[in-house]
């Protein structure tokens, strides 16, 4: 990853809503402040929650703690991939979950 930042112009930063994911988000955040000194036109254009289970009170606290920690500085998608064990299913008859089952929740509305 720190190699591709290296050439990129832009990054959007995946990350699914448990704590030691963004831990590791804000080590993402690091490099990249590091690699911005090389490459001063790489911006962080989003961060999008994947995996998300909005019943779960931690996947609350996670988009919480994202949007006070980095919501001033980083846009985050207003759309947040809600977690289906389809997603899994679909892999398995090697097809995109949108191919496999078009009405499934993880699909763009």
């Amino acid at each position: 990853m720190i190699n591709v930042m290296v050439i990129i112009d832009s990054l959007i930063i995946l990350t699914q809503s448990e704590i030691l994911l963004v831990k590791g988000l804000i080590e993402l955040i690091r490099y990249y402040l590091m690699i911005k000194k090389v490459n001063q036109n790489l911006k962080i254009y989003e961060i999008l929650i994947t995996i998300d289970s909005k019943n779960i009170k931690t996947s609350k606290e996670v988009k919480k703690l994202l949007n006070s920690s980095f919501g001033e500085n980083i846009n985050i998608f207003n759309y947040i991939i809600p977690n289906s064990i389809k997603v899994a299913e679909a892999n398995v008859y090697k097809q995109i979950i949108c191919e496999y089952l078009p009405t499934n929740k993880v699909c763009f509305p």
